[in-house]
């Protein structure tokens, strides 16, 4: 594939020409602003809006009464895969707005839709509230004590669901017949998602068809849409969900919120647009927090080191309800890699789930992933310090080696490909681990603690929900190529990786070639974004489609140079760039469309006296040749457009579609991070930090780094600062505003230095693994031991993230009395 130093998308970006839900603004449209509650669980007695309908401009105000008579469902959540011993899941009804009890700061309780929002604010506070105040369990350990207030009457004990992989039994007697054992609890906080883009959205209805279009950012309009019609009763038909740029995702934006549902009503009673654009306060309450897991590791091993056994008591804190990913994030997610890069004979996991009165959890970068991968490494850390291993010989002796791929685990996850021994020796060279002792030497001469930590992990990219991934290609007037997926990207680059697979199929240049997302007037199948998977899932499509587009093409171009319309030599000729998008009315076509048959009649040439002609037709370099003759494929469609009247919703003799389905990949690294730490203040300094990554094919290589640095730098905020923490007694959320909550900044590293080790995977078209949660994955564990690392020979041996100064000192002031 052409790599290139910059992305299509980047100069619209950053010269302020994108498009984000709140740049939408409506003809006749109004504002909302929602009442939320200022407590963590309570009875609601009374909802009083009399006032704040009576202020002028107020058009509506809606509670959870108007919901229940428009028959809107709960939002959707919860697995639907069983636990021990064939549980279900205790799932409680998520009203769109609060009914009868309020289970978290920030639940929303009231709509105001008013001609301006700071009209709709005020008018909120003229609604008089009636509580009974209830008792706050907040986290895991609170919510499942004995005597915990009761949150939902569904769920006893505040327990959700209990669920296990592996072979307990087995894990058991590799445990009593192991010569070393070592048991370590990682937590990992809770965390605040902060994507750039505040969440908005607008909801319009059209009341003549009663198509209601919802402008908001999402992972993909599909998945978005389903849950939409799901809880509202909307047909999916009459639902639009309209989506361009989005300023971030990580898994935060990837189901619809109860925000969106009550618009959607708002609209429909009123007939004109509502719109509603978040405060930062508000997304840190209401919008779904990530990981909130503890997870409890123990590792057996051999006289030599050979691991016999792994196994985790996992622990999950849902929130207030259970989101469409929470519960997945905390059982398989956390289980199908629960080995990592090992060769473990016998796993077992157990994970427990349980309600709080806390903001509901769902996906965040990685959504468990990260979380089980530095669970285990920082495991096989422990383990190397306590019994006296070397940490790099004793993941090298443990590595399960290339030749034994595919590899099945004891827990039956199957991996297609890795060379794990090579990707660490290759990140040991970089980051001169070998020279790490007299630099170590050198900080202690300035009175400061040097570590450094490494990190051999593995993750699993998403399989994705939908039964196959589609993508559209369509010509315009003007004879440019307009690609389409539903894929979304947040940041991920798709505008440029897409184009590069297509244009690097079809050997032409990109300037001609278009990108959309989520064009809502295109029914397409398709997964949204999520879990690395819209490379190696739409990516492959497009691959696919690039064939596809010159099969379709070609019966049209024997037509063109037999007729004579291309002259010996003649040249690609690329059509202007004044081009106009195919018109919303066009329909795609089926993904088995092919070119036309013998009796078309394209250009005014009878194909059946053609037949002979198409196997001399060959295909290179962006143009069609027989002999002498050649014609662009450009060209070509310029011509077939003036054949047909695309304005009218014709659709282009050469547009097609392709899809295919293709599972999980295991993108896998190794990350070695190098910090120094003051004992006086507790400040912990990142001097240097290795990336060398195993993604298979790379498409695009700027993006693919850019991707590593983010999940790097995320996965640094998380270790040094990053922690939402509501107080235990009253569920107040107590980091509500970046003055409380420590986000990453890029003077917090020095610099990362990326490098990688292809294995591309035979389990998609393009050989790619996926690489949105890697940075991610190896920035946790990595980073952790090598504060560990710096903290051990001063006697600290444990320690929570987030490491901050107060933590760290404090660790130090501890062992050193």
């Amino acid at each position: 594939m052409t790599e290139k130093s910059f992305r299509r998308e980047d100069e619209r970006l950053l010269t302020g020409r994108g498009c984000y839900t709140a740049d939408w603004n409506l003809p006749r449209q109004l504002h909302a602003y929602f009442l939320r509650a200022d407590r963590a669980h309570a009875k609601i007695l009374g909802i009083d809006a009399q006032a704040a309908r009576a202020r002028p401009g107020v058009q509506l105000v809606l509670s959870a009464e108007d919901l229940d008579k428009a028959g809107f469902k709960s939002l959707p959540g919860g697995v639907a895969f069983e636990g021990v011993g064939g549980q279900k899941m205790k799932k409680p009804f998520w009203p769109a707005l609060a009914h009868t009890r309020v289970h978290y700061v920030g639940q929303p309780l009231a709509l105001v839709v008013a001609e301006s929002a700071l009209l709709a604010q005020d008018a909120a506070e003229d609604i008089a509230l009636a509580y009974e105040d209830l008792p706050a369990a907040v986290g895991f350990d609170d919510a499942t004590r004995a005597g915990a207030t009761q949150i939902h009457p569904e769920a006893p004990g505040n327990l959700a669901f209990e669920y296990e992989s592996g072979d307990a039994a087995a894990v058991e007697a590799a445990f009593a017949r192991a010569t070393f054992t070592s048991r370590m609890t990682m937590n990992s906080q809770r965390l605040v998602g902060s994507p750039i883009e505040p969440r908005a959205c607008i909801a319009d209805c059209d009341s003549a068809s009663g198509v209601i279009t919802v402008y908001t950012p999402s992972q993909g309009i599909n998945g978005m849409r389903g849950q939409l019609a799901q809880v509202t009763g909307v047909p999916a038909d009459k639902l639009r969900v309209m989506t361009r740029d989005v300023g971030g995702s990580f898994g935060v934006r990837g189901g619809a919120y109860a925000e969106s549902i009550a618009l959607v009503l708002a609209a429909q009673k009123l007939g004109r647009p509502v719109k509603w654009v978040a405060t930062r306060s508000e997304l840190f309450q209401s919008e779904n927090h990530g990981r909130a897991l503890s997870l409890t590791g123990e590792l057996a091993l051999a006289a030599d080191g050979r691991f016999l056994a792994i196994r985790f008591d996992d622990r999950g804190d849902l929130g207030a309800y259970a989101t469409m990913f929470g519960a997945l994030v905390g059982t398989r997610n956390l289980a199908i890699t629960m080995g990592g890069v090992y060769r473990i004979p016998a796993m077992y996991a157990r994970t427990r789930l349980a309600y709080s009165n806390a903001t509901p959890v769902s996906s965040y970068r990685g959504a468990g992933r990260p979380d089980i991968a530095c669970a285990i490494e920082r495991l096989v850390d422990h383990a190397a310090a306590e019994h006296g291993f070397d940490p790099v010989e004793l993941r090298r002796r443990n590595f399960v080696p290339p030749e034994a791929m595919p590899y099945k685990t004891a827990n039956g996850t199957t991996y297609d490909c890795g060379e794990f021994a090579a990707v660490m020796d290759k990140a040991l060279a970089l980051a001169d681990w070998a020279g790490f002792a007299a630099r170590r030497e050198q900080s202690a001469r300035a009175g400061k603690l040097r570590g450094i930590g490494m990190a051999t992990f593995l993750e699993a990219s998403g399989a994705g929900g939908a039964p196959r991934d589609e993508v559209v290609a369509r010509f315009d007037a003007a004879g440019a190529l307009h690609l389409f997926a539903v894929s979304q990207s947040g940041g991920q680059g798709h505008e440029t990786t897409f184009v590069n697979i297509v244009t690097s199929e079809l050997g032409i240049s990109g300037e001609h070639v278009h990108f959309h997302e989520g064009d809502p007037d295109l029914r397409m199948v398709g997964n949204g974004t999520g879990g690395s998977r819209s490379l190696y899932g739409a990516g492959s499509a497009f691959k696919l489609l690039g064939p596809k587009i010159i099969e379709t093409a070609k019966a049209h171009a024997v037509a063109a140079l037999c007729a004579g319309r291309a002259a010996p030599g003649a040249s690609h000729v690329a059509p202007s760039t004044g081009h106009a998008a195919p018109g919303a009315g066009h329909t795609a076509p089926s993904a088995g469309h092919t070119a036309p048959s013998a009796g078309d009649t394209a250009l005014g040439v009878d194909h059946n006296a053609l037949r002979t002609d198409v196997q001399a037709v060959q295909y290179a370099g962006g143009a069609f040749h027989a002999g002498d003759r050649s014609i662009g494929l450009f060209e070509l469609s310029r011509q077939l457009a003036a054949t047909r009247d695309l304005a009218q919703g014709a659709p282009h003799p050469m547009d097609c579609a392709a899809d295919c389905l293709f599972g999980v990949t295991f993108p896998n690294g190794c990350h070695i991070a190098e910090v120094e730490i003051d004992p006086d203040t507790g400040a912990v300094d990142v001097l240097a930090y290795t990336t060398v990554d195993d993604v298979g094919n790379a498409i695009d290589r700027a993006s693919v780094e850019g991707q590593v640095h983010g999940g790097v730098m995320q996965g640094v905020g998380q270790v040094l600062g990053e922690h939402a923490i509501h107080d235990h007694d009253s569920g107040q959320l107590l980091s509500g505003s970046f003055m409380d909550y420590a986000m990453p900044r890029a003077d917090w590293m020095r610099g990362i230095r990326c490098a990688g080790h292809p294995v591309p995977t035979k389990t998609n078209a393009l050989g790619a693994k996926g690489v949105g949660e890697s940075g991610t994955s190896g920035a946790l564990p990595a980073t952790m031991n090598a504060i560990l690392g710096a903290l051990r020979p001063a006697g600290v041996r444990e320690l929570d993230m987030p490491a901050t100064p107060d933590r760290v000192w404090r660790a130090l002031r501890a062992a050193r009395r």
